[in-house]
């Protein structure tokens, strides 16, 4: 089973809107069809920052590597940081999961970040996931805080130096 990581193509579009729903599905997902939506995965895709993990050659995973800059997130993380990226919208296949592939998702979308020159990956996770925050903690990264965002939901923001 070779796996490939990289970026989705403009005609890739209905993929990343299937995975992400397909996604939405799985137990503690807060996404439902107004999010991630079209417009919101168009642009990751437009602006090259929307990846696949590829099976075989079929997408199975998705993920966003975000320059924060650019990110108009209000959330109090501790310390300012350049050449930070936000890692977003990591959605598996439910019948891929059980297998890793997050975890995969998450180391590969680390090296794909440090290759574009980010020194820092943050991210974001609802508190109520028990599994992605298990994830992210046994991955490395490190917890920064917390924040109640979008008037709906708790989050704990997370670190990694790349």
């Amino acid at each position: 089973m070779p796996f490939t990581f990289e970026p989705a193509g403009e005609a890739e579009l209905d993929t990343a809107l299937a995975i992400a729903r397909a996604a939405s599905e799985s137990p503690f997902s807060h996404w439902d069809a107004e999010y991630p939506n079209r417009e919101i995965l168009g642009e990751d895709i437009a602006h090259c920052e929307l990846y696949f993990l590829r099976e075989d050659g079929r997408p199975i995973a998705m993920i966003s590597i975000l320059d924060e800059a650019e990110e108009a997130i209000e959330f109090p993380w501790p310390e300012v940081r350049e050449h930070t990226c936000m890692l977003a919208r990591l959605g598996i296949l439910p019948e891929a999961q059980g297998r890793g592939l997050a975890a995969e998702t998450m180391r590969l979308a680390a090296e794909a970040a440090r290759a574009r020159g980010f020194t820092t990956a943050r991210l974001l996770a609802s508190e109520d996931n028990p599994l992605t925050n298990h994830i992210y903690q046994k991955l490395g990264y490190k917890q920064k805080g917390r924040a109640r965002l979008w008037d709906s939901e708790d989050f704990v923001g997370y670190e990694l130096a790349l």
